[in-house]
């Protein structure tokens, strides 16, 4: 029950062609029966239709595509991050230390070991070790190499002062 008609009444198919140009029955009952017409009738809108379809169908089966962005952010990102925290723990286990440390004190052409004696204070062993230069600034080195608190001394006591 055709409304409209477009020319010889020809039945429709996938070469139900005229001139080129394919050929429409007209409406039916409603337009979803018609737009079904033409998208049978036109090839481009069946491709469309089947990659809707396609997609539709991988969204029903839980499949994920991953765009080229998504691949990069979700492999290759921890891949190099990966990568990099592999060679930081190689660089850590295999370059050689550099720096040795030890508790004994820092003894070498600079200073030498000097015996703190009954009744002696800081500022005289100071005075005795290099009258030349300030007081206060042998001091003050007498207590960074001794690794010292203050500057109170105890008889018996054994510090390192900077030799002349």
């Amino acid at each position: 029950m055709s409304a409209i008609s477009f020319g010889p009444r020809i039945q429709l198919g996938s070469s139900a062609r005229v001139g080129g140009a394919p050929v429409l029955r007209g409406l039916r009952s409603g337009c979803r029966a018609f737009a079904g017409e033409v998208a049978a009738s036109v090839p481009v809108l069946q491709r469309k239709e089947r990659a809707d379809a396609t997609s539709t169908r991988s969204r029903e089966s839980g499949s994920v595509h991953l765009t080229r962005r998504g691949r990069l952010l979700f492999i290759g990102l921890p891949v190099m991050l990966a990568t990099v925290a592999a060679a930081v723990a190689l660089l850590v286990i295999v370059a050689p230390a550099t720096v040795t440390a030890s508790t004994e004190p820092a003894e070498g052409n600079g200073t030498e070991i000097v015996t703190v004696d009954p009744g002696q204070s800081m500022w005289e062993i100071a005075g005795s070790v290099d009258s030349s230069r300030d007081t206060r600034a042998v001091i003050s080195e007498i207590v960074e190499l001794n690794d010292l608190e203050s500057q109170a001394v105890t008889t018996g006591q054994q510090l390192l002062v900077p030799a002349n």
